[in-house]
């Protein structure tokens, strides 16, 4: 069955990584650098997971498939960051919300993890953000070629 991912994800050193994967190989992708010195770690990160017999399995389709569940992923997003609006334990993460009004023929979850209490009590500011952001953010997406051995 495929599976299609959106992710962003912010990294300790400031930088930002968003992306598109088809079946855990990532089609589209975006670098935006952090601080001087590189720390790879995670600070926090925000999937948009989908899976069912409906996905396209072709980039270009992937990136239009997101676009066109716009509606649902955004409304999810905001519904989940007014949920999580006065913070959460930090014991729960990963926090898997199902999205119930989703296409026929696919399941669509976001995932959303912090690894330190500041992060935790900023992630609904983040989810309202890439809501408000949506379209863009995946416009601004560019292939990701393979690397040739």
């Amino acid at each position: 069955m495929p599976k299609l991912t959106f992710y962003k994800q912010a990294r300790v050193d400031g930088g930002i990584r968003t992306g598109i994967d088809i079946d855990g190989t990532t089609v589209f992708g975006r670098f935006a650098r952090g601080g001087e010195e590189s720390d790879p770690a995670l600070s926090w990160y925000v999937d948009v997971r989908a899976e069912g017999r409906s996905l396209p399995d072709s980039p270009e389709e992937a990136r239009h498939w997101f676009l066109e569940q716009a509606p649902v992923i955004k409304s999810g997003l905001i519904e989940l960051a007014d949920k999580l609006e006065s913070g959460v334990d930090i014991e729960s993460w990963p926090i898997a919300w199902p999205l119930v009004r989703g296409p026929k023929g696919a399941r669509i979850n976001i995932v959303v993890s912090a690894m330190r209490r500041p992060e935790a009590l900023a992630i609904a500011a983040v989810l309202k953000d890439l809501a408000s952001e949506w379209e863009k953010t995946l416009q601004k997406l560019r292939a990701v070629r393979p690397v040739s051995r």
